[in-house]
């Protein structure tokens, strides 16, 4: 096969490129002993497997027109926060390393977003704005065993650890550690009722925010759950007001 690159002279014609050989040269030389003729045969060989794409320029308009691209903006579109090691990716047909490659191109062309939580990359499509709270939630949320526990403290908010796990037939110990994440993400808020129990207050405000974002989890069920409650908790204190 040709090559855009044939020599190390022409690797300054692609500003890019010569940053890449520059950095790997001063990077990996003195310190991994590689030499200048195998760094620039690796970049060589990264060029014949197009992951470096010297003598081609693509549009907007090609890449929306790409089918396996396209395919792979949809997916990202219906799985927001998705990691490369999700197994749902297997749907399109393909291995993670392609899946990345694609995923590089659609970022370059600033269609998708990346967001590094905890030790994995997730993918939002780009016109989705970042929010660090709500993009953090969104990735907790794929677990789908997170909206169970938040709906079991929903029903009933001095429901003990034990129980959640119980009722879910998830150990208890799982169920207290996503219980301390979701503290730690302000969707839970810890205090006590007014018998000194301790509790906890489910942040409907945040959950507001999330479902205005994303549609998934529909929160919106037992957010409204709680308003009812509220109203009827009012009228019901107003009466015995009035009657007493």
């Amino acid at each position: 096969a040709e090559f855009e690159i044939e020599s190390e002279a022409q690797i300054q014609k692609f500003p890019i490129i010569e940053k890449l050989y520059a950095k790997c040269i001063s990077k990996l030389t003195y310190k991994k002993g590689y030499s200048k003729k195998d760094i620039f045969l690796a970049i060589r060989s990264l060029e014949e497997k197009n992951w470096i794409v010297t003598n081609e320029r693509r549009t907007k308009e090609e890449i929306l027109e790409n089918e396996k691209l396209m395919s792979i903006l949809i997916f990202v579109k219906k799985n927001p926060g998705i990691h490369a090691r999700d197994n749902k990716i297997e749907s399109l047909n393909i291995t993670r390393t392609p899946f990345l490659k694609h995923i590089m191109t659609l970022e370059n062309f600033n269609l998708i977003r990346s967001k590094k939580i905890g030790k994995s990359l997730h993918y939002f499509l780009a016109e989705i704005l970042e929010d660090e709270e709500i993009d953090r939630l969104k990735v907790k949320f794929l677990n789908p065993l997170i909206p169970n526990i938040i709906e079991e403290i929903h029903r009933d908010q001095t429901i003990p650890i034990s129980k959640i796990g119980e009722n879910l037939d998830i150990y208890s110990g799982t169920i207290q550690y996503h219980v301390k994440k979701l503290k730690e993400l302000k969707i839970l808020e810890p205090t006590k009722n007014e018998k000194g129990k301790k509790i906890h207050v489910i942040n409907k405000e945040l959950l507001k925010k999330y479902n205005r974002i994303f549609k998934e989890p529909d929160f919106s069920k037992f957010l409204s759950g709680i308003i009812i409650s509220t109203i009827l908790f009012s009228a019901l204190s107003f009466l015995v007001f009035l009657f007493f």
